[in-house]
């Protein structure tokens, strides 16, 4: 997502819309590594610094927290970043730095997506997850393992839930 800044005047504004592949840091905790993004925005020359704002959707896969089947997540989020050449700028936060007269958008995507991940997702609200004992999806039907089976330092816990 290299964009080349050197026909871009003072004021000029680059409309951008295109879809391309990226890959993601396995540190994402997402089961596909190609991410595909939509990406739609402008690309706009300020002063001393050129500003992105535009809107960026992809469909990531994950694991079920509970049964571990993989997931589709759609995430999508607005976007405003700065990028520029300048030293001075460049100590300001959230401003991304211009190489060779051209503009990488690649982290600063990269970055809000990293944002929209969800901490965990669940496949569906009647998931019933795996077997503690076993490790069989519960969802394909039961495991026959004994559900009676209750470790020792909680035994005496049981007969507080006995009908009186």
């Amino acid at each position: 997502m290299v964009v080349s800044i050197e026909t871009l005047k003072p004021g000029q504004v680059l409309p951008m819309d295109f879809t391309e592949s990226v890959a993601v840091p396995p540190a994402y905790g997402l089961l596909n590594l190609d991410v595909t993004l939509s990406v739609k925005g402008h690309l706009k020359h300020e002063r001393d610094f050129f500003s992105f704002e535009g809107h960026v959707a992809a469909d990531l896969m994950m694991e079920c927290g509970l049964c571990l089947s993989p997931v589709a997540v759609p995430v999508s989020f607005q976007i405003c970043d700065k990028f520029s050449e300048t030293l001075e700028t460049l100590g300001e936060e959230d401003v991304f730095p211009i190489a060779s007269r051209q503009i990488d958008l690649t982290d600063a995507i990269l970055s809000g997506l990293l944002m929209e991940i969800p901490g965990r997702v669940v496949c569906s609200a009647s998931c019933k997850g795996l077997c503690p004992f076993c490790g069989k999806d519960l969802n394909h039907g039961p495991c026959g393992c004994s559900n009676d089976e209750i470790n020792e330092r909680f035994a005496q816990l049981k007969d507080l839930f006995k009908e009186v």
